[in-house]
């Protein structure tokens, strides 16, 4: 006999998630989390060491699909388009242990995650390129600043 938590309720929402495979997974699990993506990658047990010296530290190059033992540039820009401040930055779709919110600062003290998508472009693998902007538009006299908040 199967336990209640094992057979959750399919009418409700919260028991539903996307697959992170194509076409989906029946009858399997295909959640990916930092655990499973540090066993494929030796050396990596520790998610704030930095092996191959960057600016990224492991759970970073996880959560940007990186290779934790090549260096490389940080896989995150900001510009200005059109008088709107965005950043765009390329992120994993089947880890089920991360959140990306695309956050804004006029001062480097308060953020707030008031982004707008933009456009979203499936990569290679599991993973997507997104650009998010501001709110709002952006004044040459005004000052912004922006980052994306891997939690």
């Amino acid at each position: 006999m199967k336990l209640p938590n094992t057979r959750p309720d399919h009418t409700l929402p919260q028991n539903w998630r996307a697959s992170s495979n194509t076409g989906g997974s029946p009858g399997a699990d295909d959640l990916y989390n930092y655990a499973a993506w540090s066993a494929e990658h030796p050396g990596t047990a520790d998610p704030n060491a930095n092996p191959d010296a960057d600016e990224l530290n492991n759970r970073l190059e996880y959560a940007f699909a990186r290779d934790p033992n090549v260096s490389g540039p940080v896989p995150v820009s900001g510009s200005v388009l059109s008088g709107w401040l965005t950043i765009t930055f390329t992120r994993r779709t089947d880890a089920s242990d991360l959140t990306f919110t695309p956050e804004f600062s006029p001062d480097l003290t308060s953020w707030t995650p008031a982004a707008v998508l933009v456009s979203s472009t499936p990569g290679s693998g599991n993973t997507v390129t997104e650009t998010w902007r501001a709110a709002s538009p952006v004044s040459s006299e005004q000052r912004l600043f922006v980052r994306v908040k891997v939690n």
